[in-house]
């Protein structure tokens, strides 16, 4: 609470972090269970098929020393119940699908022509630099192609 003090003093237009609204955030022993290693996290577009709807979520995780090389998963996600409770119906490391590419970072998901797609930055090689911006067509749970 205090962090939160400060910030508004500090910053005027910044909102005051509210135990209610996000409990996790404050809670010390809530923090210990998130893995060091995640270095981004994207949610965002949405799916639907005669089973469900929901949306996609990738996690980009560091191996090792920054810049060197990054895991990315695709996660979809969907809602159950009266509760609307979100689960994680399946995952898939994008190195399965995009084998070419030795790293992956930097996802985007973007709306384009009916269709959600994730663009990464990726790089070929160990210590290469991401140069390249290849892009997979997202779908239902499991439906992912490399354009």
């Amino acid at each position: 609470m205090a962090l939160a003090l400060v910030a508004n003093v500090a910053c005027a237009h910044v909102p005051t972090i509210s135990p209610i609204a996000f409990p996790a955030a404050i809670r010390q022993d809530s923090l210990s269970s998130v893995d060091a290693r995640i270095f981004q996290v994207v949610s965002g577009g949405s799916w639907s098929d005669g089973t469900g709807n929901g949306h996609y979520r990738v996690v980009v995780s560091s191996d090792g020393a920054p810049g060197v090389h990054y895991t990315t998963i695709l996660q979809w996600m969907g809602r159950r119940g009266l509760a609307q409770d979100v689960e994680l119906l399946r995952s898939v490391d994008l190195k399965t699908v995009g084998t070419r590419w030795y790293s992956m970072l930097d996802p985007e998901l973007k709306w384009s022509r009916g269709r959600w797609i994730l663009y990464l930055d990726a790089s070929e090689a160990p210590l290469l630099p991401a140069t390249h911006r290849p892009s997979f067509q997202l779908g239902a749970p499991g439906d992912i192609r490399e354009r």
